[in-house]
């Protein structure tokens, strides 16, 4: 909260105001470059930046690696907020949805397997669509549409899917 207050003092004195602006990838192109590309060495990244882009490039660019690896910290903190921005409820329903999934698993035999690992993806898309199957006619809710039930169970399992590489 201090440093809040002292940054709203110095842009109060000087007379000015801070606005930050989300600008597309294709649009911004040296800070795109800047977090994608972070497997090339200081050097290599301004020349390659300099040489594609100079009309964006400001004289003398020198990337700095102790201020780039500060830009990387900030870039995977944000990553991660965001990815756990989830708030309690959706975190309990999404847990929720894990445990019947899980269940319905042990429950044809296949407990071992969360992933389907093992089956092709006709195989996998079978499973699923059984286990959808399942929660419609296991669902007794009178407040949500059982479609609805089943597209958030599905939704929940698609976002483990995605976060496990699978």
């Amino acid at each position: 909260m201090t440093m809040t207050r002292h940054l709203a003092s110095l842009v109060m004195q000087a007379n000015c105001c801070l606005y930050s602006k989300w600008f597309a990838g294709d649009e911004n192109t040296i800070a795109y470059s800047l977090s994608y590309d972070f497997h090339l060495l200081n050097e290599t990244l301004t020349k390659l930046i300099a040489s594609s882009i100079p009309s964006q490039v400001p004289f003398g660019l020198k990337i700095a690696t102790a201020a780039r690896n500060h830009f990387l910290a900030d870039l995977s903190a944000a990553k991660y907020a965001i990815k756990n921005r989830v708030v309690k409820g959706t975190n309990l329903k999404q847990t929720h949805n894990w445990e019947r999934y899980k269940y319905y698993l042990t429950s044809i035999g296949i407990a071992n397997n969360i992933y389907l690992d093992s089956f092709s993806n006709s195989k996998k898309h079978q499973r699923l669509s059984t286990f959808a199957q399942a929660i419609h006619f296991s669902t007794r809710s009178t407040t949500n549409p059982k479609s609805e039930s089943v597209q958030a169970s599905l939704d929940s399992m698609a976002q483990a899917f995605r976060l496990a590489n699978r």
